[in-house]
């Protein structure tokens, strides 16, 4: 009786290694692959300034953090705005430790007071390493001009004295030259002969 029970026993538990050999071996392990994280690059812009120089903020960003370090490349290019005379161009190198996911990178706006329209220059990302990929890889920074609008107002005059002149005619001479519009001293003139536009 108790060698029966005895096979019994064992018979149960080769039939439970079996089934759970067998489980193993048909049971498809389901593995999960996380999607590489994304870089990108956020536009952005700033007053000028009329001196010195002033940082403008631009923004690098990983989709998700990563397990391994992540870096990238980031280079400036000039549009209308010029490295050197605008703003201070160049290239580095921006690295994320595991877990990180965002880090903020400068480049100097240099001020002036020169009227001008808005200037910009571009910021592009390269070379991602640790499995990161490209999402958005060049951004634009604008360069807002805050010296006031253009002054329009000519700095040459050309008048004449005529009489009799025939309506609508116009009457030409040399130039008056007007200097110092836009300076603090008083405007000059200097030179030339007048005209003026007959049946005005």
């Amino acid at each position: 009786m108790k060698r029966c029970q005895f096979v019994a026993v064992r018979g149960f538990l080769q039939l439970a290694i079996a089934a759970v050999a067998l489980a193993g071996i048909v049971s498809p392990r389901t593995v999960q692959a996380q999607a590489a994280p994304a870089l990108s690059i956020a536009d952005a812009s700033t007053l000028e300034g009329n001196s010195g120089t002033k940082a403008l903020q631009f923004a690098v960003s990983l989709s998700a953090a990563a397990a391994t370090t992540v870096s990238v490349r980031v280079t400036t290019s000039n549009g209308t705005a010029i490295s050197g005379s605008d703003y201070t161009g160049g290239s580095l190198t921006v690295t994320f430790a595991p877990g990180e996911t965002l880090k903020v990178g400068n480049v100097g706006i240099r001020g002036d007071v020169v009227t001008e329209p808005d200037e910009t220059f571009l910021v592009t990302l390269s070379s991602p390493t640790g499995g990161a990929s490209l999402a958005r890889a060049q951004a634009t920074g604008t360069i807002i001009n805050d010296d006031g609008a253009s002054d329009t107002t000519p700095d040459a005059f050309s008048f004449a004295p005529v009489t009799n002149a025939a309506l609508g005619s116009v009457q030409t001479s040399d130039a008056i030259t007007v200097s110092g519009i836009n300076a603090a001293s008083p405007i000059s003139v200097a030179g030339g002969s007048y005209s003026i536009n007959g049946g005005a």
